[in-house]
């Protein structure tokens, strides 16, 4: 009987002990915790990361590069990203400990810093919204009637504008440069269009005094340079800076300038392929690009 309770008063002691233990590891600040861990040297370090410039072209920027104490180095810090990143991504740094600052407590350890306020470039399309694609086109189409209406228009050769059709787009977006800088333009949107005109003068090779009337398709681009993507989300783009960049060739209809003939010019080019070859073959060591145009 007395060996029984004996049993069962080592029992209740054993399990006192127990909850004891339990409730002691439980109570345990963080601090505690991360003590018998190490030193953080984040905690000791003033890390800052800042970034700057605009995606893809985008660079980060961090200090210090290593840690010390009383002269002695503690750990050193690297960054897993230093160029190319944008708005919603992280980067990450790493504080590597020396044995030296291993010996004093401290462990390796990484933090995470988001990337705030950084604008991107425009790198497809499909990046620019619907309602900022027709005010560019609203432009360029403006433009070239403009254009129509200066054409020559005379006794000695009339021209007729029979409208123009929408072809779809260009946009090339700069490779990266080997020496770092930033290239310009970045990207580059191109809308291209098919103007179709009528015109009435003497035809090279006729008999030089009948007017004769032939028609005409040629191909023309309205640009724009740089357009980025704010860290609101919205785009931003230069309408005012738009500009034609047209191929030039001469028609087979003109008109006798004292004793030459002279022959009406079309900014523009005769056929989609040599429009292609001048604003995107010829750059192809500097640009990706990508096309929507039909025709």
């Amino acid at each position: 009987m007395k060996y029984s309770k004996f049993i069962k008063r080592a029992a209740v002691l054993l399990l006192a002990g127990v909850m004891c233990i339990s409730v002691c590891g439980c109570g345990k600040s963080k601090e505690e915790k991360e003590k018998e861990k190490g030193i953080d040297p984040f905690s000791q370090a003033n890390v800052q990361v800042t970034f700057e410039g605009n995606y893809p072209f985008s660079t980060v920027t961090f200090t210090p590069e290593e840690l010390k104490l009383a002269g002695t180095k503690i750990a050193e810090f690297t960054i897993d990203k230093q160029s190319g990143v944008k708005t919603g991504d992280e980067v990450i740094v790493t504080a590597t400990v020396t044995p030296e600052g291993k010996q004093k407590g401290y462990r390796d350890s990484t933090k995470k810093f988001p990337v705030e306020n950084v604008s991107s470039y425009v790198t497809k399309l499909d990046e620019i919204p619907s309602e900022t694609m027709d005010k560019m086109k609203k432009q360029a189409e403006d433009v070239f009637t403009a254009d129509a209406a200066d054409w020559k228009n005379d006794d000695e050769c009339q021209t007729t504008f029979d409208g123009m059709e929408f072809l779809g787009c260009y946009f090339q977006l700069h490779k990266p440069v080997s020496d770092g800088t930033v290239p310009a333009p970045c990207n580059k949107v191109m809308l291209a269009y098919k103007i179709s005109m009528t015109i009435t003068a003497f035809k090279r090779g006729g008999d030089g005094e009948t007017f004769e009337t032939g028609s005409y398709d040629f191909y023309v681009v309205y640009c724009y340079n740089d357009l980025i993507i704010m860290p609101d989300g919205t785009l931003s783009v230069a309408l005012d800076k738009g500009y034609k960049e047209n191929g030039r060739f001469e028609t087979d209809y003109g008109w006798y300038d004292f004793w030459d003939a002279e022959f009406f010019v079309c900014d523009g080019w005769k056929d989609i392929d040599s429009m292609f070859n001048d604003e995107i073959a010829s750059h192809a060591d500097q640009f990706e690009y990508e096309s929507t145009v039909n025709g």
